[in-house]
C-alpha cells in the first residue's frame, strides 16, 4: 500500500510510516539507489529485511523530492544512521512497519515495535523495579517502556547507557499520546517528552531534542 502516515511534527521535523505488504519489486521500480546504496542492497539477504530497507529509501525520495533536496542514508561504525544533506535522522521497522523521522534542527530517535506478550520475556531486563511495579504485565505499556527506551539510545547514540537504572519512563494510561521520559546520561539527567502512536497492532514512539 502507499504511505500509511506523515505527519508534520514542526515546520523542521516529519515523520513517515510505510505499512509493508509489497513485493521487492514495487520498491525498485520506483527508487533509484545512490552507488554507496546499491552495495548495501546487496548484502541483505532476508527478503523481508530488503522490504524494510527498501520502503525506507522510498520514504526517503519521497521526502527529498519534496524538498528538492537530493540525498541518501549512511552510516557510522556504530551502525547510528546519518543523512548525506546533514539532517538529523531515525529509523526503525518491523516485519510489517517501516518508520523513518527527520529534522533540520533537533536530534531524533524513533523506535516502532508489534506489541505482543514476548515482551515479558525481557521485562525483568529493560525495566527498574518501579517500573515493573507500575506496569506489572500490561503488555502495551511494556511495549512502549521498551520503545522510548530504544529511542533514548538512538536519540543520544549512548550503548553504554542502562535500560534498567538510566532511563525511566513514565506513561500513566494506555491511551496516553504523550508522555515524559527521564535520561541519565553522561551524569546529566534530562526529561523528554516522547509521543506516541498506534498502528493496528504495533506502537510507534519518538523523542526530539534541540542540538
Amino acid at each position: 500500500m502507499p504511505l500509511f502516515t506523515e505527519y508534520n511534527i514542526d515546520p523542521f521535523t516529519s515523520l513517515f510510516v510505510w505499512e509493508i505488504t509489497e513485493d521487492e519489486t514495487f520498491f525498485l521500480q520506483r527508487i533509484t539507489l545512490f552507488v554507496e546504496e546499491s552495495g548495501k542492497l546487496e548484502r541483505i539477504k532476508n527478503p523481508d529485511k530488503k522490504k524494510q530497507w527498501l520502503s525506507i529509501r522510498l520514504m526517503l525520495s519521497q521526502y527529498m523530492a519534496k524538498q528538492k533536496h537530493n540525498g541518501f542514508i549512511y552510516y557510522n561504525s556504530e551502525g547510528k544512521p546519518f543523512l548525506s544533506t546533514g539532517q538529523h535522522v531515525s529509523i526503525s521497522h518491523t516485519t510489517d512497519f517501516s518508520a523513518l523521522i527527520i529534522s533540520d534542527n533537533k536530534k531524533v530517535g524513533l523506535d516502532i515495535e508489534k506489541i505482543s506478550e514476548r515482551i515479558l520475556k525481557v521485562k525483568d531486563r529493560m525495566t527498574s523495579s518501579v517500573e515493573r511495579d507500575k506496569y506489572g504485565d500490561n503488555i502495551i505499556q511494556l511495549t512502549s517502556v521498551w520503545a522510548a527506551k530504544e529511542c533514548v539510545v538512538k536519540l543520544f547514540d549512548q550503548r553504554s547507557i542502562s535500560f534498567e537504572n538510566d532511563i525511566n519512563v513514565m506513561i500513566d494510561n494506555d491511551e496516553d499520546t504523550c508522555f515524559n521520559t527521564k535520561a541519565t546520561v553522561n551524569k546529566a539527567t534530562k526529561i523528554l517528552t516522547t509521543n506516541r502512536l498506534f498502528l493496528k497492532d504495533h506502537v510507534l514512539v519518538y523523542v526530539t531534542d534541540f542540538v
